[in-house]
């Protein structure tokens, strides 16, 4: 960003943490105001017995573990891989998971709170199923294609980095969990010539 960028962009990240925490903060107002019943006096003493309860040197704290963190691994991709942050937050876990259950059972939208524990999850598994979203128009596309051709290859329609949507509209090829580095173009309509991609660098 350069040395006339940098400042800019330090101040975005501070800015997306502070909006991030604030809306946060709002979203258990909200679960407190409906769900407990809470009034805003009881609200503010909670607020306040929090308050005073976190030492006015924890953020310094904080930051000083994410340094180590840094200093441990300076090509740490995540602070979640790092062992002090991935043994805080499951040590949390099942109270953000309890008050996450709580407020959807009770139609609180928190989507800071939901959407935190959803890319939490979904960072601990090797694969999700999120790669069939690739494949939505292939389902889209099966009362198209002969019965015989689809039963060809539903065993296979799990991908790895797929892109079989973008397939589909323009022969973008996609790779399969069965058989890695292997890049295949289906014709999923039917209808068209042989089409062919290659790889090339923009």
């Amino acid at each position: 960003v350069g040395d006339e960028g940098a400042g800019h962009f330090v101040k975005m990240v501070h800015n997306g943490i502070e909006y991030g925490d604030m809306q946060l903060i709002c979203e258990a107002y909200h679960l407190m105001k409906d769900v407990l019943g809470m009034d805003h006096d009881e609200m503010a003493q909670l607020s306040s017995v929090f308050v005073y309860a976190v030492p006015p040197f924890l953020p310094s704290v904080f930051l000083g573990k994410i340094k180590e963190a840094f200093d441990r691994d300076a090509g740490l991709q995540n602070l979640l891989l790092d062992n002090f942050f991935s043994n805080a937050v499951q040590d949390c876990q099942e109270s953000w998971r309890r008050t996450v259950s709580v407020g959807v059972q009770h139609g609180i939208p928190m989507p800071c709170f939901t959407t935190a524990l959803s890319f939490y999850d979904g960072y601990r598994h090797d694969m999700l199923p999120a790669n069939l979203l690739q494949v939505k128009t292939a389902a889209a596309a099966r009362e198209q294609l002969p019965l015989s051709r689809w039963s060809g290859l539903k065993g296979h329609i799990t991908l790895y980095g797929a892109h079989a949507q973008r397939d589909y509209f323009g022969a973008h090829t996609y790779e399969l969990l069965s058989n890695p580095g292997h890049f295949i173009h289906t014709n999923w309509t039917g209808h068209g010539g042989n089409v062919s991609s290659s790889s090339y660098n923009a």
